[in-house]
């Protein structure tokens, strides 16, 4: 269903808060080339374990697992209480407290404990070393706009989604660009299907699929402000994805196998059981 949904939609920006350099403020965020409304995926279930951080004003996260979140180091650098996971499953909103971090040493990344289960699975991590030249579904529940600096109208909360091309990868990051829909930019080609990460897209994930599966290659950390001009993300603008193959060992350090948590349980109920001298 997503795929074929996917080959409708052109241009779009998904947001973030940047990560890579020292970025100054931003006049519109998400861009699109189209209409943002069309890239909201609310209802589809393939997206629905991408949620909303309340952190840092707003970023997103990712599912790994029932209860671990996957996202950037930035964007939860500061304390977690009292912030919270928000998820738009089937059953409509569901929010979810932030129990524990464990950031990254040295790279943009970071995993969240949650309070409970989310009743989810969670994305697998892509392990495949071929991303640069794939085609990426990009999600963030950032600002949108259009690819032409303009007032942003479309605030964040709201889960959107585009697809963009991986053009190179370095430093431990994936690199794309906002390329135009057409020579004068002025209006979008059928079949172009390019979008860019903005503000409050921090921390989300660009997928692939995989045997029909979606998996993670990439986690949202910033955008490079290509022309100078103080204005991003616009066409021309590139940004950067966290490789996340390259740090998969680590990801699955900070999640405890499910054995491991099946044994702690016993234990625990063990110890209710033992009687009292």
């Amino acid at each position: 269903m997503m795929r074929t949904l996917l080959s409708r939609f052109t241009c779009m920006t998904v947001a973030f808060f940047a990560a890579i350099c020292a970025f100054p403020a931003v006049s519109s965020a998400i861009v699109v080339c189209d209409d943002p409304a069309d890239h909201q995926y609310e209802s589809m279930s393939e997206l629905e374990g991408v949620g909303y951080l309340s952190t840092t004003g707003g970023t997103t996260g990712v599912l790994i697992s029932p209860v671990h979140v996957l996202t950037a180091g930035h964007a939860v650098n500061s304390s977690i209480t009292g912030h919270t996971f928000t998820l738009h499953t089937a059953n409509g909103y569901e929010s979810f407290g932030l129990v524990e971090k464990y950031l990254h040493p040295h790279k943009d990344l970071a995993v969240v404990r949650l309070d409970r289960s989310t009743g989810l699975s969670g994305y697998q991590i892509n392990t495949q070393t071929n991303e640069v030249g794939s085609e990426i579904i990009i999600v963030g529940f950032g600002e949108s706009g259009t690819g032409k600096p303009e007032p942003n109208e479309h605030p964040k909360g709201i889960g959107r989604y585009g697809s963009n091309r991986v053009d190179y990868s370095i430093s431990g990051c994936l690199v794309f660009d906002f390329d135009k829909p057409t020579d004068d930019g002025e209006e979008p080609t059928p079949g172009i299907t390019e979008s860019m990460i903005a503000k409050g897209d921090s921390g989300g994930p660009s997928f692939v699929w995989e045997n029909d599966k979606l998996k993670i290659v990439g986690i949202h950390v910033g955008i490079l402000d290509s022309d100078g001009d103080s204005i991003f993300p616009e066409y021309g603008d590139r940004g950067y994805d966290v490789r996340v193959c390259a740090y998969s060992d680590w990801i699955h350090q900070q999640i405890p196998e499910p054995g491991s948590l099946i044994i702690l349980t016993i234990g625990c109920f063990a110890l209710m059981l033992r009687p009292r001298r």
